[in-house]
């Protein structure tokens, strides 16, 4: 995860206003809750500078275009439209791989749900609460949002994600104002910063 400060309409984010900062539960867990681990960073991030904007990047997405413009927008910004293990097929069904969205935003929306365990149904779910909210998601073109995946053990899919889903996409009782953990050590290091934290696994 990326945080920014910027001003104006629109910024371009180059190395200078960025601090990169992740979350991590634990070295040997096989359980995938990538948002939820989003949700904590964007909070411990806020104790650390007063962020404007926030991206939102899988460790696997390499964009192919050295240009690519990582810029923040007043609404919210989906990169990663064409993925290359996708044969480049734009989807915007969800937010996946790659997402830009300013901290007033993420905030009104409540950040990701903390419901999803296991791969899949998380980056729909977030689009649909910015849908819900009267706000378009803007996308890259394809030509412009290209990605590739680095190799990787794909996670297992979540058997309930269908179900939580139909049932709660697009809802805001979930995310960055009830996410529990705890926060175990900061790691700060010249280009990043890592929070290790204790999670309760609670399976929906």
């Amino acid at each position: 995860m990326y945080c920014a400060s910027w001003q104006g309409p629109f910024y371009s984010l180059n190395t200078k206003d960025l601090t990169i900062m992740g979350s991590r539960w634990g070295i040997h867990v096989h359980w995938f809750l990538g948002h939820k681990l989003l949700n904590i960073g964007t909070l411990e991030a806020e104790k650390h500078g007063d962020y404007h904007c926030f991206v939102y990047h899988d460790l696997d997405m390499i964009p192919e275009k050295g240009n690519t413009p990582y810029k923040c927008f007043p609404w919210p910004l989906h990169l990663a439209i064409g993925v290359e293990k996708l044969q480049y097929k734009p989807y915007y069904g969800g937010m996946s791989g790659v997402a830009v969205v300013p901290k007033q935003l993420i905030h009104q929306v409540n950040g990701h749900s903390n419901n999803f365990w296991g791969w899949g149904g998380e980056d729909d779910d977030f689009l649909l609460r910015f849908n819900k909210q009267g706000f378009n998601v803007m996308h890259y073109p394809a030509e412009i949002g290209r990605y590739r995946s680095l190799p990787h053990v794909p996670a297992s899919p979540s058997p309930n994600r269908y179900k939580i889903l139909e049932k709660e996409g697009g809802k805001r009782d979930s995310g960055l104002s009830n996410v529990n953990y705890v926060l175990v050590q900061t790691s700060l290091h010249p280009l990043y910063t890592i929070f290790d934290v204790n999670l309760t696994l609670s399976v929906k």
